[in-house]
C-alpha cells in the first residue's frame, strides 16, 4: 500500500486491525514494521477466502449430488 494514498480514516482502520486483530498496539510500530503487519494481515484474509471458497464449492457440490440423487429416484 502506498503511504500516499492512505487517508486517517484508512490509517484508523488498518490501526484496528493490527490491535484487534493481531493483538499489537500499531502506535509502538515503526511505520515499516506497521506495514508489514497490514500486509501480513492481508495474507491471511486472502488465504481464508480461498480456504472458505473451497469448503462451500465441496459442500454445494456435494449438497447438489444428493439433491439430483433423491430426484432421479422419484420418477
Amino acid at each position: 500500500m502506498d503511504p500516499e494514498d492512505v487517508t486517517g480514516r484508512q490509517i484508523e482502520k488498518i490501526d484496528a486491525v493490527i490491535q484487534v486483530g493481531m493483538g499489537i498496539d500499531p502506535d509502538t510500530l515503526s511505520e515499516e514494521d506497521w506495514a508489514k503487519h497490514y500486509q501480513q494481515w492481508v495474507y491471511v484474509q486472502e488465504v481464508t477466502a480461498k480456504n472458505n471458497e473451497a469448503v462451500l464449492r465441496k459442500v454445494l457440490a456435494e449438497l447438489l449430488t444428493e439433491v439430483f440423487k433423491t430426484l432421479g429416484k422419484r420418477k
